[in-house]
Formats: structure tokens, sequence, C-alpha cells
């Protein structure tokens, strides 16, 4: 069987009044629904998280004006691997929400784990704890001059770049940290609590199938808005925005590059980050005094920030 009849047949098999897939309409009818939803009920959240991404583009436009007028300075050989962890990280943060924005917050929230471990990790970057090399290309499969890595040169690599993670996380959130007990516990249980939907979906499961589960509701195979799950992923998305926010400047290659308009919506941004996770907070919800106690501590960071080399 050629190409050719292997679509023809599946065609043949799959349409209805000549539509393949036609069933899979009324779900993507439920998508678009979901995102009207969020739109039109979480405003605050919305006008957040436009404002944060437009300042993102903002600032990866501002690096590389000035680059395409200045070039790559010759004492920062590793600004361009920087810049473009920035951009993926742009791109992996749009991917979790347009996951949320098509109904699926918790699946975004899954990628947002990612997030959260590239905003630790830029965060140890920039006080010093250890350098992007060895806390991000760690598990790269070619060595600084182009050779491809051995099998075990490869495992070495990412043995110890895992281990540099273990230390590295200990003072950015741990015992090491400088934090207070109590906060530690509840960044502890914050970061279990990414694993329990990265491995298995168990919060999907419980939380959007458990009422079908409890004969509470009907089961629905397209997503249908769910409280519990879209605060779960806006909290998680301010507190993880905010923390890449505050690391931006990191991105200027001379004081002030960006211009004083930029620093100004900077400092705007800023103060609105701490006020939605202030307000999560006088909902007595502890996790977001220990955010704010770890940005203010370990993200301590302003639009006067410049690039350094780490390496």
């Amino acid at each position: 069987m050629d190409v050719s009849e292997w679509q023809k047949r599946l065609v043949d098999t799959f349409s209805t009044d000549e539509i393949v897939g036609k069933r899979l309409m009324a779900i993507i009818e439920m998508e678009k629904a979901y995102g009207l939803h969020v739109v039109n009920e979480y405003h605050g959240y919305r006008v957040l998280t436009d404002s944060f991404f437009d300042f993102y583009i903002e600032t990866l436009h501002a690096a590389d004006d000035w680059i395409s007028v200045n070039g790559f300075p010759s004492d920062a050989p590793s600004y361009s691997s920087v810049f473009l962890f920035y951009v993926m990280s742009f791109r992996r943060l749009r991917a979790a929400e347009n996951l949320f924005l098509c109904g699926y917050p918790m699946d975004g929230y899954s990628l947002l784990r990612d997030m959260k471990d590239r905003a630790i990790c830029m965060g140890a970057i920039m006080n010093r704890l250890g350098s992007f090399s060895s806390l991000y290309l760690g598990e790269r499969h070619i060595d600084d001059q182009g050779k491809t890595l051995s099998r075990d040169e490869y495992i070495d690599v990412s043995k110890n770049r895992e281990k540099k993670e273990r230390a590295v996380r200990k003072q950015m959130i741990g015992e090491e940290s400088g934090l207070t007990a109590e906060q530690i516990y509840e960044l502890k249980r914050w970061d279990k609590l990414f694993n329990e939907e990265v491995h298995g979906s168990r919060f999907s499961y419980f939380m959007e199938g458990g009422p079908w589960l409890k004969g509470e509701k009907p089961l629905s195979l397209g997503p249908i808005p769910n409280n519990p799950s879209i605060g779960m992923y806006m909290n998680r998305s301010n507190e993880i925005g905010w923390m890449i926010f505050r690391t931006l400047p990191f991105l200027q290659l001379s004081s002030g590059a960006f211009g004083e308009e930029w620093a100004r919506k900077w400092h705007i941004l800023d103060e609105s980050f701490r006020s939605a996770i202030e307000d999560l907070g006088h909902m007595n919800k502890k996790i977001a005094w220990a955010i704010i106690a770890l940005v203010d501590q370990k993200f301590r960071l302003s639009p006067e920030e410049i690039y350094f080399e780490t390496d």
C-alpha cells in the first residue's frame, strides 16, 4: 500500500459529511469557549500576563537591536547562548499559556514545572552560585570545541550537572537558602506538587475527573472550566513569571542599554506581580509569602543589572 492509498483509506473510513474527524469539531468549539471564559472572567490575570509577554518581547527585541548595532562583545562569549535560553523560555511560557487558554490548565501547569526550574537556575546564576554551562548546558552532546561527547563523557557531564543542580537548589530554596523553616517547607511542597502532575497527571485526574467519579457531573471529553484548576495554573504562572521577569535585565550588555522607558515599565510590572501575589497571600495561601521572600532574597535584581560572564 503506497502513501496515497493509506491516506484515501483513512479519509474513506473517518469522514462524516466529507469532513475527516468531524466529531473533533465539537471539542474544538469547547476549547474556544474555554478561552473566552478565561478572558471574560479573569481580566486581572489576563492584563498582567499579556503585559508581561509584551515586555518580554520588547526586551528580546531591545537586546537583538543592541547586538545588531554593536555586535556580540568579544568578552562575552556565552551571551548568545544565554540570549537563546531566554528566547526558548519565552516559547515555553507561550506554550503553557496556549494550553491553558484551550482548556488544558493542568497540562500548561506541567510545562510550568520546567520554567520553575529554569527560573531557579537563572536566579542562581545571577547570584553567582553557578555558571550557565554547569547549570543549564550540562546535558549537551557537543563539547566547547564542537566535538561530539562519548557516551561515558555524556554520562559524566549529566551527573555533574545534576549534582550541581541539587547543591544550588539547596542554596536557592532549601536548607542553605537562609529562608525560614516555614518558607522552605512551603517551597518544597510547591516544588513537589509540580511533580504530581508531571508524573501521572494526578491533579488533572482528580480535580477535573473527580466530579464524574463521585457521580456529581457528567463526563466530558472536551474541556469545561474548573475553578480550582484554573486558579492553580494562574497562581503558578504569576509566581514563575515574576521570577523570570526579575532576571530579564541580565540581557543588557551595558548599563541602561534598554533605556529609561524600559526601566520605568520594569518597575510598574514588578509592582503589579507583587500585588497579585500579595492578594493570594491575603487569601491565607502561605505559599504566596514564601514566594515573595524567595523573590526578595534570591532575585534581588533591578533594571540597573547588566550581563556578566559566568564561565
